[in-house]
């Protein structure tokens, strides 16, 4: 699984072959930098939406938990924040792994093989 604020890709990761199973853009607002008054409860909006984002991802990682093993591809930010949404099972049962760029490319460098040699 490879995720940030946007973007979400699962994949099947089997010897020297990805599969991409699932792919979910999510709805929170990228960030801004122009002040004003509103600026405060545009941020508010925007935690709220990645609290969202970050719950669904945790459902996700259950659905696809079954007896596999779970590496997630994301930034560090990212890391610490959805652990906050995960229970101590799946804390256990995944491994956090690299920063990966969060693109269509995200799962084939997680397993650290070339997306075109397959």
């Amino acid at each position: 699984m490879c995720f940030d604020a946007n973007d979400l890709y699962i994949g099947e990761f089997n010897g020297k072959t990805v599969r991409e199973l699932y792919y979910d853009h999510s709805s929170v607002f990228r960030k801004h930098d122009a002040g004003g008054q509103s600026q405060r409860r545009f941020e508010r909006g925007r935690e709220e939406s990645l609290k969202h984002w970050f719950k669904d991802i945790v459902d996700l990682i259950n659905q696809y938990q079954n007896n596999r093993n779970i590496y997630l591809g994301c930034n560090n930010i990212y890391k610490n924040k959805i652990k906050k949404y995960m229970n101590k099972q799946i804390i256990g049962s995944i491994e956090i792994e690299k920063s990966v760029s969060i693109d269509d490319n995200c799962l084939w460098e997680l397993a650290g093989i070339s997306r075109y040699s397959q």
